[in-house]
């Protein structure tokens, strides 16, 4: 059974040295699938699925209870499994003994979704919404001058895509098909454009989505073209982070498109987002980095 230290995990993934743990060993595959939530009760959500989704189902876990609301962490065990608490160590720290019944959590977890969808049909203050920048821009200049140094395959074709998973969209006068198969994008083709920059564009993010699933082309495929476009000139630098509606439209656009796509293929399989899996290998380079080496990159 594995033992966790939960604020001791946390701590490790604030100094990125869950890398050294990822992939090693069949105790630590539960932390490919985790990411620290928004608090510290989200991350023990976010934990449990990880443990989940990495088929463990029996661990004890220790929490400082200064830290998390236990009777929160109580409550989430009362609807998920059966478990024992193993007592106070100093009055500063409490261990739970789990074993996870699936069926009650995945039960557990259809009602928290269906709550938390009917909060977000209330809709929200709209006095307190936040405004952002938005270029009108097609792309902003850097990514012009950057664009042609970025090679890329030419997906233009009119061969005509059939099955069930075709899904069309349109950008401009560009009509984009997708084949996805098993979660998978097989096949993207596209019509061209009058327009070369925005043909040129689409065969760059063409590339970098291929054979990707359809989850992480959906939350990272635009992150990763704008950057591959900024970065083509190692010289054109630009403070602070960057998202693809700051590029310009089309890379708005792009990210409206793959998105769509990916909620269709969902409702038109009865299927919904889960964990995202395509999990990327650390480089032995970072590996063999030390913690003030990390931290100074």
């Amino acid at each position: 059974m594995i033992e966790i230290n939960f604020n001791q995990l946390l701590k490790n993934y604030d100094q990125d040295l869950l890398n050294d743990l990822r992939g090693f060993g069949k105790n630590n595959e539960y932390l490919k699938y985790w990411v620290p939530g928004t608090d510290n009760f989200k991350s023990f959500s976010n934990l449990v699925d990880a443990l989940v989704e990495a088929k463990i189902f029996n661990f004890k876990i220790k929490f400082y209870i200064k830290s998390i609301d236990i009777e929160k962490i109580k409550n989430f065990f009362v609807n998920t499994s059966s478990f024992k608490e193993e007592g106070l160590i100093n009055d500063d720290w409490l261990t739970f003994k789990v074993e996870i019944n699936k069926s009650k959590y995945d039960t557990f977890k259809k009602k928290y979704i269906v709550s938390k969808n009917k909060i977000k049909e209330q809709g929200i203050d709209t006095t307190k919404s936040v405004s952002f920048f938005k270029s009108q821009e097609d792309m902003m200049e850097i990514y012009n001058k950057n664009i042609n140094m970025v090679s890329s395959r030419n997906y233009e074709s009119k061969e005509s895509l059939d099955g069930k998973n075709i899904f069309k969209e349109t950008i401009d006068d560009l009509c984009l098909k997708f084949q996805i198969e098993n979660f998978k994008i097989e096949k993207i083709i596209h019509n061209g454009s009058s327009n070369p920059t925005l043909s040129k564009l689409v065969n760059i993010f063409c590339d970098i989505i291929i054979k990707k699933n359809i989850q992480e082309a959906s939350e990272h495929g635009v992150i990763f073209l704008e950057e591959k476009i900024r970065l083509g000139n190692k010289n054109s630098l630009i403070n602070g982070i960057i998202l693809p509606h700051q590029a310009g439209r089309l890379f708005s656009e792009l990210n409206s498109i793959i998105r769509s796509v990916e909620k269709k293929y969902y409702i038109k399989n009865n299927q919904s987002p889960e964990i995202n899996k395509d999990y990327f290998k650390t480089s032995e380079k970072w590996k063999s980095l030390d913690l003030n080496e990390k931290k100074n990159k």
